[in-house]
């Protein structure tokens, strides 16, 4: 009969197989060889030492003078690529100048065989994870946010981005319903989506610098002084700036109630008994103040930032797979559409 502790060593074992496998070993090899070529590439000295941090998409290692992330597939590449893109634009641009100390600048872009590597500027602080529940830090942040946004607004015709903001995204979401047959929430998931750009079709919307990502694991809090962001790879210069506001707000309250963000937004949006806290955490938020640059209502804001968050995550290798996420971050909102076009 096998103890606990004979299946704890088998587990071991079959572990310690698994790391010795030689493709696996083979690749770690590869891309740690690759990191400290950028490294030297871009005027290191001693490739030795720091933090090494492994995902599926890509592999950071963190060191006291720089920052290396290495590609770990195409979907990570192109990440890598577009965060280098935007913080490249950011420091170009001088009338952002204030923003520089907020976003890391690039030391060096490295190629190797299929790896892409990118070293840049470690911003010091840690993460505002610890601290995401102190109100006077997280209204600091807001007004750092708010700044930038100030100072990256302008004017675009709405017709140019109805596709990328509602119709790109409900495509995709109507279509993982479909594969999951959820036909009527597919379609009203497409009807809604087509009734808020056909009412802001002809107008005219303020856009601003959107992080796309913007929660506490990606802001560092640094004391005296404004706080880093990184990981721009969400990026948009084209974006409504409720899209971080409430990013910022809901889903640090999402990973804290250990409650995935589709359950959460229904409660909202059904002005459940249960909701007043995140009531609260809403009206402080500041969303209510940017709704006007683009003529959509709470609700609609709501759904909004819901269907670019799920068009994101389906577009991440393993989200669209997994019964669990599809049901309670797709399906249950759509339900919901439903429910409110049968009460009508």
């Amino acid at each position: 009969m096998r103890t606990a502790s004979s299946a704890l060593d088998t587990g071991s074992f079959v572990l310690e197989r698994i790391r010795e496998h030689p493709r696996r070993r083979t690749e770690r090899e590869e891309i740690v060889q690759t990191a400290r070529e950028a490294y030297l590439a871009a005027g290191g000295r001693s490739p030795t030492g720091g933090e090494w941090v492994w995902n599926a998409h890509r592999v950071t290692w963190v060191r006291k003078d720089c920052v290396v992330k290495v590609s770990r597939s195409s979907y990570g590449e192109s990440a890598l690529r577009r965060d280098l893109s935007v913080r490249t634009c950011i420091h170009a641009r001088p009338a952002w100048a204030s923003w520089r100390p907020m976003v890391a600048g690039t030391l060096g872009e490295y190629h190797s065989l299929d790896r892409f590597a990118v070293v840049e500027e470690r911003l010091p602080g840690p993460s505002l994870v610890a601290l995401a529940h102190d109100e006077r830090v997280m209204a600091r942040v807001r007004g750092e946010v708010a700044q930038m946004r100030h100072a990256t607004a302008h004017e675009v015709e709405a017709d140019d981005w109805l596709y990328p903001w509602f119709f790109g995204p409900s495509a995709t979401v109507a279509t993982l319903l479909g594969r999951w047959g959820q036909r009527p929430a597919a379609e009203a998931v497409t009807q809604w989506a087509f009734d808020v750009a056909m009412s802001i079709e002809g107008s005219v919307c303020r856009v601003v610098l959107v992080h796309g990502d913007l929660w506490p694991g990606n802001i560092l809090l640094r004391p005296g002084t404004v706080p880093g962001i990184i990981d721009w790879d969400q990026a948009s210069f084209h974006d409504a700036a409720l899209h971080d506001l409430l990013h910022l707000t809901l889903y640090p309250l999402s990973q804290e109630r250990k409650e995935d963000l589709g359950l959460l937004l229904r409660r909202l949006l059904t002005d459940r008994d249960d909701a007043t806290e995140l009531r609260a955490a809403l009206r402080r938020s500041g969303v209510h103040e940017v709704l006007c640059d683009v003529g959509v209502t709470e609700r609609d804001a709501l759904l909004w930032y819901w269907l670019r968050h799920v068009d994101r995550m389906i577009r991440e290798p393993g989200h669209a797979h997994n019964p669990r996420w599809v049901r309670n971050n797709v399906v249950v909102l759509a339900t919901t559409l439903i429910q409110e076009r049968e009460t009508r």
